[in-house]
């Protein structure tokens, strides 16, 4: 939390202290948001609810750390976030994990 510049503001009203340069380096949608000269791009809090808030914490840690863990009660929420976001590499990490693990028991 040292010397971030911008907050998000989740669904369940909680918050995470960010900084703008990591969202923007990790998230295409971020990168547009903060340079595209519109409204979102100067606020300090920037609301989010494309996921419910568990998720965008995972997603968020995601961004400043590059671990993620990926499980069956998780993957559909974060495909839907990664393809939101713009983040080609999470998406494909998540692509990896469901071809592993499809199985006759799973796949239809």
């Amino acid at each position: 939390e040292v010397m971030t510049d911008v907050t998000l503001i989740l669904p369940d009203q909680s918050v995470i202290p960010c900084h703008k340069v990591v969202l923007m380096a990790a998230s295409p949608f971020f990168d547009t948001m903060f340079q595209s000269g519109l409204k979102e791009g100067a606020e300090q809090n920037i609301k989010l609810d494309f996921a419910d808030s568990d998720i965008i914490k995972i997603l968020v840690e995601f961004f400043y750390t590059g671990d993620i863990e990926l499980t069956e009660g998780n993957i559909k929420a974060l495909v839907a976030g990664s393809e939101f976001l713009c983040c080609k590499h999470l998406k494909a990490h998540c692509e990896e994990y469901l071809v592993d693990t499809v199985d006759l028991s799973n796949c239809i």
